[in-house]
């Protein structure tokens, strides 16, 4: 299978971008850059299909992909095009000292072990979150990032879409919902409500809140466990290797230099809708909703009393672009 730059671009662009090349860009300099896929089919296995991200560029050569388990090693390879496998990541790392790395697994038990590697050969890359499991481990693999100068990022891919890019343009350029007032979002509030979704889907919310508001300055949030103030007491593992999560209930408020708010929930419910997913900008004159989807689904409602049934309004779809407005390029 090979993947498009329009089948990855809503799915995985802002991963893409993140993959241009560690000094100069390639493209234009005709050079280039190695590249070797960390994999594991039994722990995480390759995210959305990271594995394939640097099929994208064609200035990044995959050089080779590490992969335990010999049979998801030739499945993985065939897909991506890989040159050479390895069962053991370090092995790999070590003889092809590539210039970028991506890192697949979604579960964070290795994810120190595999950005320390990383480091001591000097690749630059991009990795599936969350992180790591904790907070510690989290500022070890920063501080060896730091320490070889390298640029890493996580696959936060919404930021870069183009429909996002074009969101940013409609509502702050050209005033589609007039002054913005604030912004509510949600998680999935499925199974994993609280801390869990917060780690898993919620970073994509405050990524996205954050490209459009810039950096906050203040969060005020209360954690709730089985209706009440979470404690230490209340810490548990997710229900996949990800690390210690508290919490079933969050409700965040942030705010922001420009002085607009912006809010994100995640609570256990019966209901557990996963299409609430998203999130709404509320404006003087309507409001923006954002459904998460490998294309963001966005709507918008004209209308200043944000109710709908007072005048004659109906949502309004607005169609992505094809390509990323320069302004608004990450």
């Amino acid at each position: 299978m090979n993947p498009t730059r329009r089948e990855f671009i809503g799915a995985a662009a802002a991963a893409g971008l993140a993959l241009a090349s560690p000094g100069a860009r390639a493209q234009d300099s005709g050079k280039k850059y190695t590249c070797c896929i960390i994999g594991d089919a039994k722990n995480g296995g390759y995210g959305h299909n990271m594995h394939m991200l640097p099929m994208m560029r064609d200035d990044i050569e995959i050089v080779a992909l590490a992969e335990p388990i010999k049979k998801a090693a030739e499945y993985y390879q065939k897909q991506c095009g890989a040159q050479r496998t390895y069962s053991n990541f370090r092995e790999m790392l070590e003889t092809e000292k590539p210039d970028i790395a991506v890192i697949g697994p979604r579960w964070t038990i290795n994810h120190k072990d595999y950005l320390l590697a990383c480091a001591e050969v000097g690749a630059h890359g991009i990795m599936e979150k969350p992180l790591t499991p904790d907070l510690a481990e989290a500022d070890e693999a920063l501080a060896a990032l730091d320490a070889n100068n390298l640029k890493w990022t996580a696959a936060l891919n919404f930021r870069a879409s183009p429909m996002m890019a074009k969101v940013k343009q409609l509502v702050f350029d050209e005033g589609l919902i007039g002054e913005v007032l604030e912004i509510r979002s949600r998680g999935k509030e499925d199974h994993r409500a609280g801390g869990e979704d917060l780690i898993v889907l919620g970073v994509h919310n405050f990524d996205i809140m954050n490209y459009l508001l810039g950096t906050p300055v203040t969060c005020d949030a209360t954690v709730l466990a089985n209706g009440k103030p979470a404690t230490s007491a209340d810490v548990r593992e997710a229900s996949e290797p990800l690390g210690p999560i508290v919490g079933d209930s969050i409700n965040a408020k942030f705010t922001y230099e420009n002085g607009i708010p912006a809010y994100f929930s995640s609570v256990k419910n019966e209901a557990g809708n996963q299409d609430r997913w998203g999130l709404e900008i509320f404006g003087t004159k309507g409001i923006l909703t954002i459904r998460m989807s490998p294309t963001p689904r966005v709507y918008h409602l004209t209308e200043a009393s944000w109710a709908p049934g007072n005048k004659e309004v109906a949502w309004q779809k607005i169609q992505a672009p094809d390509s990323v407005p320069k302004r608004h390029e990450q």
